[in-house]
């Protein structure tokens, strides 16, 4: 199988609360005083940071191993170990940034931690047959 990417779903909200917190806090630091090219200093590496972390999250399906991006760090998975998926709305802290998740278990071992990984593919249904054409026995529960 080809390698197969996948980019990650941005809920509208996640800008707008992003965008809100930052226009806000930049408003109080110019109303108590602070000169705006000194705001325009903070902002710019704070801006540049934010648009990191949304746009660094990326997903792969590489041979037989599933790689998850956040930032600049890859973490890799072996796809055989995954023994259940399921379509999940969720707010965990996850590299994800969508409600609109695909939850993912692994055979015990495989992680450091028993908390499923929660990843956000734009199209969670060819995600998930992907990861079913490397390993029919994944066990996909609605």
């Amino acid at each position: 199988m080809a390698t197969q990417h996948y980019s990650t779903k941005i809920d509208w909200w996640i800008i707008f609360v992003l965008v809100f917190i930052m226009a806000f806090v930049f408003y109080i630091l110019l109303w108590i005083g602070i000169e705006w090219y000194i705001v325009l200093i903070i902002a710019l590496p704070l801006l540049g940071m934010v648009g990191l972390s949304i746009s660094g999250i990326s997903y792969v399906i590489k041979d037989d191993e599933l790689g998850v991006k956040s930032n600049v760090k890859w973490m890799w998975y072996p796809i055989e170990n995954i023994k259940e998926v399921r379509k999940v709305k969720s707010v965990l802290a996850a590299p994800a940034t969508s409600f609109t998740r695909v939850q993912i278990k692994f055979k015990r071992g495989t992680t450091k931690t028993a908390v499923p990984l929660e990843i956000s593919p734009t199209d969670r249904d060819q995600f998930i047959q992907d990861l079913l054409k490397i390993n029919p026995n994944i066990k996909v529960i609605p």
